[in-house]
């Protein structure tokens, strides 16, 4: 998943998208500008749940619960364990502790810029996006000298309900399909002839919660669960006085990490 500062929210998504199907839900809401950005019409990043089942990574366990105020992102509480261990490591993060967190937010048309300015680095993010195409360039540029160092292109169509993405300028590509039984599952492929299964991706509304399962078979073996509900149930700020952390560190870009809604919907941590 990509990591994303989440201090302006842009609004773009409607869960009428998320009706059709698994490769719309997922070129809408990731390829597209709104989703990434924490939020999708009326409905907030309650949590994520992840799990990496090869003990090669160091953490088995990576739970964030997220907080707003209104319709900005300001806290979140991290919870990790590692790898044969009982012991867990909190972390409170809040946007108000970073000096990376400032965003300028412009859009003429479909063109939409984000230039994030960071203490050593700044990011500018060029997207052009129709509805069945998306033009993503992103530039890094040196915050003292005003140089760019890189530049990193992404392009993502779909067509007949399958996604082609090409990325690293090119040098890597993509196809996600449908499941053939399950339309709210499908498929990214990558490698020779597309043989290679990169990511599988369920979704589905519980009650009044969406939520995104991102299952990677291959490397770390992980799963992604994301939890999704209504502004009217997301969750206040962290109180002030409420310091429940264990190691602090500053705030940095991250992506939609997260804890599974309470009751129900509580991801039982196996042994």
């Amino acid at each position: 998943m990509q990591k994303i500062i989440l201090t302006s929210i842009i609004i773009l998504a409607t869960l009428n998208a998320f009706a059709t199907n698994c490769t719309r839900y997922l070129f809408d809401a990731h390829e597209k500008v709104g989703l990434s950005y924490g939020v999708l019409n009326g409905m907030y990043a309650d949590s994520i749940f992840v799990q990496y089942r090869n003990p090669q990574h160091t953490e088995e366990f990576d739970i964030t619960k997220y907080y707003w105020t209104v319709d900005k992102f300001d806290s979140a509480i991290t919870y990790k364990k590692k790898h044969n261990s009982d012991e867990w490591e909190i972390t409170v993060q809040r946007a108000s502790d970073s000096a990376d967190s400032n965003l300028d937010f412009t859009q003429e048309g479909n063109l939409f810029r984000f230039f994030y300015t960071g203490k050593t680095m700044n990011t500018e993010e060029l997207i052009y996006q129709e509805k069945d195409s998306v033009n993503r360039v992103t530039n890094y540029i040196d915050a003292k000298t005003g140089n760019a160092d890189f530049t990193y292109e992404t392009i993502s169509v779909i067509r007949n309900d399958t996604i082609y993405k090409s990325t690293d300028n090119g040098q890597h590509h993509y196809i996600t399909y449908l499941d053939s039984t399950n339309e709210n599952k499908c498929y990214m492929m990558t490698g020779e002839n597309y043989q290679d299964i990169e990511a599988i991706y369920e979704f589905e509304m519980r009650g009044d919660t969406l939520v995104e399962i991102e299952t990677i078979p291959g490397g770390y073996q992980s799963t992604y669960m994301v939890f999704f509900v209504p502004i009217n149930k997301s969750s206040s700020i962290i109180s002030r006085r409420s310091r429940p952390t264990i190691k602090r560190q500053d705030a940095k870009p991250f992506d939609l990490l997260g804890r599974p809604a309470k009751g129900k919907y509580t991801v039982k941590l196996m042994k």
